[in-house]
């Protein structure tokens, strides 16, 4: 996935995301913000009770991505002559890699 700064309190650090929902507008980070989840005993055998912990999402205005240079900045699309179009760092200008799935 892509490089963020996720918060002000973590500006230091950058992390990978982990899933995106773009309906909530939110996104998990690694290592970011978690919250606890308390499951009931139900009569399932297999399920796990008590106080779960998972990841929560991060609100999509409260993550940067990651540029070149290592600072926050935001992404941009160049469109070359031949109609290839290319995301850069609109910091920088240099092109950012493609992000993975």
């Amino acid at each position: 996935m892509t490089r963020v700064i996720a918060e002000q309190s973590s500006r230091s650090s950058a992390r990978r995301t982990k899933a995106a929902s773009p309906i909530r507008s939110g996104v998990c980070v690694g290592g970011g913000q978690s919250a606890i989840k308390h499951q009931r005993r139900t009569g399932r055998v297999s399920t796990q009770t008590g106080r779960i912990e998972r990841e929560a999402p991060l609100h999509i205005s409260k993550v940067a991505l990651i540029g070149t240079d290592g600072k926050p900045t935001r992404a941009g699309y160049e469109v070359a002559a031949n109609g290839e179009k290319t995301r850069i760092d609109r910091r920088s200008g240099d092109p950012l890699p493609k992000p993975r799935e």
